[in-house]
């Protein structure tokens, strides 16, 4: 799904998990949009979720924003928000902006979908 012009969300459900693989840049022209998607993803499909960060290119603190919210819905819903394919550099962004703690974060989709199965049987 086409967010934005530079803002791309590709979703797929796999095993009671919803996976939304980012493409393009999250920035203030498009951040508001993505929460809301991603809200209403959570509404309709259910409360867990994994970003794909893998294509992401571009993050500001709007984009973190984003993120929160999302976390906070998916939460109140009794869910979780997982990201994964976290670049280096956006990892040092996530480093700096003191947000490495706040987001449980995976190295690829596998390891992510398969934490979030192993937290769902217990």
């Amino acid at each position: 799904m086409d967010i934005a012009d530079n803002l791309k969300v590709n979703l797929v459900v796999q095993e009671n998990t919803c996976i939304a693989s980012i493409e393009g840049r999250i920035d203030s022209s498009n951040a508001t949009k993505l929460t809301e998607y991603l809200t209403q993803v959570i509404a309709e499909r259910g409360p867990t979720m994994i970003l794909d960060l893998k294509d992401l290119s571009y993050l500001t603190s709007a984009g973190f924003r984003a993120m929160l919210i999302t976390t906070d819905e998916a939460e109140e819903k009794g869910g979780a928000l997982t990201l994964c394919n976290v670049s280096p550099d956006m990892k040092e962004l996530f480093e700096m902006g003191g947000m490495i703690d706040v987001f449980v974060i995976h190295e690829n989709i596998d390891a992510a979908v398969s934490s979030r199965q192993h937290n769902a049987s217990m």
